[in-house]
């Protein structure tokens, strides 16, 4: 990165592509959309289809307690934020990160200590989660 960036040989300077702002957010769909790419290719074809309604029942209520409480959390320390803005910040911290989920359910060590179906179905509700926190 150094030699190719801005401080080496200058061909790659994402400056350029826009504001600060544009460029997080262009940068974070990259690396989520990486992350959940490959987690459905890690999954077997028809394991989201087969497991739907225990997602579901798995991933909306986590969701929707967890937006609750850590939006009281954030409105009870910092109230200058309004429950509005306590509900918008919640909503980005909510969600498990289905890149560190892959880190926990790959690896050799997983592999070899976690069984498959578990590994599985975390894997399955972390990309859902991701998915399903839009609404929020």
């Amino acid at each position: 990165g150094i030699v190719i960036g801005p401080h080496g040989a200058n061909a790659f300077y994402p400056r350029s592509w826009g504001s600060e702002n544009e460029l997080t957010l262009k940068v974070m769909r990259v690396v989520l959309a990486i992350g959940l790419f490959t987690i459905v290719v890690d999954l077997p074809k028809s394991y989201m289809r087969e497991h739907i309604k225990g997602l579901f029942v798995m991933v909306i209520p986590t969701i929707a307690i967890g937006w609750g409480i850590v939006s009281g959390i954030l409105f009870g320390f910092f109230p200058r934020l309004g429950i509005f803005g306590s509900l918008a910040i919640a909503a980005c911290l909510t969600p498990t990160d289905p890149i560190i989920c892959a880190v926990i359910v790959g690896g050799n060590f997983a592999i070899k200590h976690v069984p498959e179906d578990l590994r599985q179905i975390l894997s399955a509700e972390s990309a859902a989660n991701d998915g399903l926190t839009y609404p929020f």
